[in-house]
């Protein structure tokens, strides 16, 4: 018996891939949901933790949101009094977003859900399987910036990272 290599449906595989992901980040928006601020004001603040205060344009491009998208997120985090906007003395046209002693508390509260939840979450796979998918995505993102769409400035924007490593 004679076995035929099937083709491999990368658009399925793909949506398979969206989906899980889909449904671990709701999941874990939940999580960060407790602490009473949503996933978008946690990654801003896990930034505004690592790197300290960053311009407001800084920030945008490392969190891959518009501007107007951050402008609502720093809105509500000042509301809350975890971050503050710090005109820059260089440059008064720049604002500086700066986490504040209680969002650094909020964060710290924060973290170690997040954290949890994860190590959960892919405890269910195996050391070997963590390795593979982190190599398989490491490629995936290479591939998709190679992509030659217009102002595809992604590749730019992570070759600008902001974080602490």
């Amino acid at each position: 018996m004679v076995v035929r290599e099937t083709r491999i449906d990368y658009f399925k595989a793909w949506l398979t891939v969206q989906n899980s992901a889909r449904i671990v980040v709701k999941i874990s928006e939940r999580t960060i949901a407790k602490v009473g601020i949503s996933i978008g004001e946690f990654h801003v603040l896990r930034t505004l933790d690592a790197s300290g205060s960053c311009p407001m344009v800084d920030l945008a491009k490392e969190q891959f949101i518009s501007p107007p998208a951050l402008t609502s997120i720093v809105d509500s985090l000042e509301k809350q009094g975890l971050v503050e906007r710090v005109r820059s003395k260089e440059d008064r046209r720049i604002i500086n977003i700066k986490i504040t002693s209680k969002g650094e508390k909020l964060f710290a509260q924060a973290q170690p859900l997040y954290k949890q939840f994860f190590e959960k979450v892919m405890h269910a796979l195996t050391k070997q399987e963590v390795t593979s998918l982190l190599a398989a995505f490491d490629k995936l993102s290479k591939s998709a910036q190679m992509y030659p769409i217009e102002n595809n400035n992604l590749a730019v924007a992570r070759g600008r990272n902001i974080r602490k490593r």
